[in-house]
């Protein structure tokens, strides 16, 4: 790829996607106000800065570059700061470097990577060879390189909490939540703060039989994974409720999909145990309560919990864990012009007491299960240990859906010899 023509494109990407020259004011922390300049897009004032590293005479560069993007991504933007997004250029050799975004998740969100990689492609193939340029109907995700405002989506969102439905939202979330189950997790340490990420790779013979058994049930690799951190959660707390937290990307219809922005939010249900049930009567069961919610989802977390009683979240977060599937479509791209692929760098963002993803980068990727956990509420071995739990189960599952919830096994061999002895 060529260096030079990629600060090129970087600005040209900059001028299609408002949502860099939009500005914040947090005067009131209930009610923040946002503000665009239209003609910002005529200069570079707010764009994100740009800062360059020459690694190619390092002697491990690679090693060394990913150490430096770790400390970039170990220091929080300042909300209040005048730049919520910087992007970092790392060279490693002549045809070789980590392009690396940070943007604060208040502008940007997972999905937008999509519409942010295919952008930032087609502007470079039409950059460097203007008879190759993709058009929208030619582009695999129907992308074209005309500007997108997240703005009018803002001025939409607003829109909505003075509508019919809005009222409707609001209702449904008060009746859901009239009752709330006991907490998974209550704080230990009052004093402790910040979060930490344990992960591990899914071998190549359990991410085939999940994807296959996905593919055949119809149920997603989302609903597998959820219905086996209930099976294993409710039998060792003894529940038989508890709140989950399920991201959605909030885009309907392609406009939105272009749109690189915050959409996304998490949008809770509660997820019930019977052990009478089967691993197949548990999806269904987490399918239903999903498609419920879904009905209600645009309604946002944030006022969720301000309408809940103070003091039944007290020591507690209202959602207990959050589950994520998250593929990216165009993660790695493999053309005569250039060969890149995605990296997921960042954990959790400190909101809930658990947030277990599976993270699924294309088939030259491994998939990895991550667990992102704050320190006031889980203790790291705890947390290890329920990743190991967690592959455990999920090779059960992905052998037989039939299996009653109560005969799934949460003991590894050893630990059931021990017990017997």
């Amino acid at each position: 790829m060529d260096h030079d023509i990629l600060q090129t494109v970087i600005k040209k990407f900059y001028r299609q996607h408002d949502v860099f020259n939009i500005q914040f004011d947090f005067t009131e922390p209930t009610k923040p106000k946002c503000s665009f300049d239209r003609n910002s897009r005529k200069n570079d004032s707010r764009d994100p800065i740009l800062t360059v590293y020459d690694y190619t005479k390092r002697k491990d560069a690679h090693k060394e570059a990913l150490n430096l993007v770790h400390e970039i991504f170990a220091k929080p933007i300042d909300l209040f700061g005048e730049h919520l997004a910087f992007l970092y250029l790392i060279k490693l050799s002549k045809n070789s470097f980590y392009l690396v975004f940070k943007f604060h998740h208040i502008i940007v969100d997972g999905y937008s990577f999509i519409p942010i990689i295919d952008s930032l492609y087609n502007i470079y193939i039409s950059t460097k060879c203007p008879s190759k340029t993709l058009s929208p109907d030619k582009d695999k995700q129907g992308f074209s390189d005309s500007p997108r405002s997240y703005f009018n989506e803002i001025q939409r969102s607003e829109k909505y909490e003075m509508s019919k439905r809005f009222l409707i939202d609001q209702q449904y979330w008060q009746a859901t939540f009239k009752d709330i189950p006991d907490p998974l997790f209550v704080k230990k340490a009052l004093d402790k703060k910040g979060f930490s990420t344990v992960s591990k790779s899914i071998d190549k013979a359990l991410r085939a039989r999940l994807t296959q058994i996905s593919q055949e049930s119809n149920y997603s690799l989302q609903k597998l994974l959820t219905a086996a951190l209930l099976v294993i959660l409710c039998r060792l707390y003894g529940k038989e409720r508890i709140v989950i937290g399920e991201p959605r990307h909030n885009r309907v219809g392609k406009r939105q999909k272009k749109i690189v922005g915050m959409f996304s939010g998490v949008v809770p249900f509660i997820g019930q145990y019977q052990s009478d049930m089967s691993v197949l009567d548990l999806l269904k069961e987490i399918s239903l309560l999903q498609r419920q919610t879904y009905k209600h989802g645009k309604y946002p977390l944030t006022r969720i919990i301000r309408e809940v009683k103070a003091s039944d979240l007290r020591d507690r977060t209202l959602i207990d864990l959050v589950v994520n599937y998250e593929p990216s479509t165009n993660a790695e791209i493999d053309s005569e012009f250039v060969y890149s692929r995605a990296h997921r760098i960042a954990g959790g963002d400190g909101s809930f007491p658990l947030k277990v993803g599976l993270y699924d980068y294309g088939v030259k990727t491994p998939m990895v299960l991550k667990v992102d956990y704050l320190h006031a509420y889980c203790k790291a071995e705890e947390v290890e240990s329920l990743l190991e739990r967690l592959v455990f189960v999920l090779e059960q599952i992905s052998r037989t859906l039939d299996e009653k919830l109560s005969a799934v096994k949460l003991l590894f061999s050893e630990e059931a010899h021990e017990l017997l002895e």
